[in-house]
């Protein structure tokens, strides 16, 4: 028979680093633009032009990073509420159980 063990508590809490994780992830790329738009007024040429292009490409790329670990922390969250609430239907039945065979 096949189980399922697991720890809805400690998916709850890692739902929430996740969470915590993509805003920080968010902020840090908010200060690298803010630096990076700090160059603007001291750089200019081909060497700016490249590493702006470069920066783009990278910043595309980052910038959905912060939303899909939120949608880790959502599907975990999700998902120990789910096993939570099936451990006390459960829970409830068993006892139901019980109690109907004590009499």
């Amino acid at each position: 028979m096949d189980r399922i063990r697991i720890d809805y508590q400690t998916m709850y809490r890692v739902a929430g680093a996740f969470g915590q994780q993509a805003g920080e992830i968010g902020d840090i790329l908010r200060a690298l633009e803010g630096r990076i738009n700090q160059l603007d007024a001291s750089w200019d040429g081909i060497a700016e032009q490249a590493f702006r292009q470069e920066w783009e490409s990278c910043r595309r790329k980052l910038a959905d990073t912060p939303r899909m670990l939120q949608e880790i922390a959502t599907a975990l969250t999700r998902i120990a509420d789910e096993i939570r609430a099936a451990e006390e239907r459960m829970r409830a039945q068993m006892s139901t159980i019980i109690t109907s065979d004590n009499y």
